[in-house]
């Protein structure tokens, strides 16, 4: 009698970058897979000119894995992930695992993913995403996490969630009509809309500890210069997500008036510590501060555009 097999696509968008798709392509072919496992590869290059093709098609002629090659030369984040949906939907694959071009998965990913479907049940699993960074950072940085995400029990529930290292049960997304909003296809922060959509549908959301995920931080964003600008970008998209479910206007920018003042008031409080060289709660409020500014931004129909700059 023959295995029944697990069907599973691993996606990822790209966008000019080279070398770190080449880092992603031969991490998934180094994955160690199960042999019940049947596991597809989905790239969606949303370069116009299909900047990736000539890569792309170089790997997929002795790709370990069936390899699928789809150029959207519409710009816009929320767009090409839906192309993503739109093939996962129309195959028989069970599952869709979601990762970015400029990361690279742990050899046991995929097998730690399906073992948490399996321990914890649920439609969602998140997996951490670890930074390694081109050039050593600050040390703040390292302290106070901001390039990390996880920080979560093994099996605990979410109510929150992100496409850096995501796995989806695709009969959940056949179920119900969740699809990326393209209000942020230039903004970020469509995948944290999507996962809320889905928690409002019903999805039991969970973190797999073990399920890890390598993100490459080059050097341009390992600087406050560039923090800022994404603290404030992701206060700026989550008060839009807020004003989306109907929230008051006029509550969003007094929240980010709170926020701001909050920030500031422990900025000034961390002074003291700063000139000692404890460094980083003195940034953390820096994120309050910025996060506040964003949500201002919102309340006035300002949106931050993180990535119509291709040198994100």
């Amino acid at each position: 009698m023959h295995e029944k097999q697990t069907k599973i696509i691993i996606a990822a968008l790209t966008y000019e970058r080279e070398q770190g798709l080449a880092t992603l392509l031969n991490a998934v072919e180094k994955l160690n897979i199960v042999s019940h496992i049947a596991l597809e590869l989905l790239i969606v290059d949303n370069s116009p000119s299909h900047s990736a093709k000539a890569q792309l098609t170089e790997y997929a002629k002795a790709f370990r894995f069936p390899m699928h090659i789809k150029n959207v030369t519409e710009r816009g984040i929320a767009h090409a992930r839906n192309q993503v949906l739109e093939h996962a939907l129309k195959s028989d694959a069970e599952y869709l695992l979601m990762i970015d071009d400029d990361e690279y998965p742990s050899q046991n990913w995929v097998t730690e993913m399906i073992n948490a479907f399996d321990k914890f049940g649920g439609h969602v699993v998140i997996g951490p995403v670890r930074p390694i960074f081109d050039k050593p950072p600050s040390p703040w940085m390292i302290a106070g996490k901001h390039f990390s995400f996880g920080g979560y029990q093994d099996g605990e529930v979410l109510r929150e969630g992100n496409t850096s290292n995501a796995a989806v049960k695709l009969d959940f997304l056949r179920a119900h009509s969740v699809r990326f909003n393209r209000q942020f296809d230039f903004t970020g922060g469509e995948d944290t809309c999507f996962f809320h959509e889905l928690l409002k549908v019903g999805a039991r959301i969970t973190f797999a500890q073990h399920a890890i995920v390598n993100e490459t931080i080059v050097a341009h964003r390992s600087t406050i210069s560039w923090l800022l600008k994404r603290w404030m970008r992701t206060g700026n998209t989550d008060a839009y997500i807020r004003l989306l479910n109907t929230e008051n206007r006029l509550f969003i920018f007094m929240e980010g008036i709170m926020r701001t003042m909050i920030g500031t008031f422990l900025m000034i409080a961390s002074i003291a510590p700063l000139i000692f060289g404890y460094t980083s709660k003195f940034f953390d409020h820096l994120r309050i501060t910025s996060r506040g500014m964003g949500y201002i931004g919102a309340s006035l129909r300002i949106q931050y555009n993180e990535y119509r700059d291709l040198n994100r």
